[in-house]
């Protein structure tokens, strides 16, 4: 029972420490995986195939910017909001 249990969280510990060593390697190699992702699509079909890799990247760049853009202004926001009532 004891291993059973443990086994689910070793599990997820490992796909924790894979997500950003993913991450790097599909950042470094951003050419590469498209180069690939594209091979499996007809040749007929590839430039619009690039034409939405091109939209769904300018997308997660907006979505990324605009979510650092509420964090920094939280961020912000709440640190003023302690100084004014004082907590330490």
């Amino acid at each position: 029972v004891g291993a059973v249990a443990v086994h689910p969280f070793v599990g997820a510990l490992i796909g924790l420490a894979l997500i950003p060593i993913l991450a790097f390697y599909l950042l470094t190699e951003r050419e590469a995986v498209e180069t690939s992702m594209l091979g499996f699509v007809p040749r007929e079909l590839r430039p619009r195939a690039r034409q939405l890799l091109a939209a769904i990247d300018r997308a997660m760049r907006s979505y990324v910017r605009g979510q650092s853009l509420v964090c920094l202004t939280m961020g912000v926001l709440v640190g003023v909001a302690v100084q004014l009532i004082g907590l330490p």
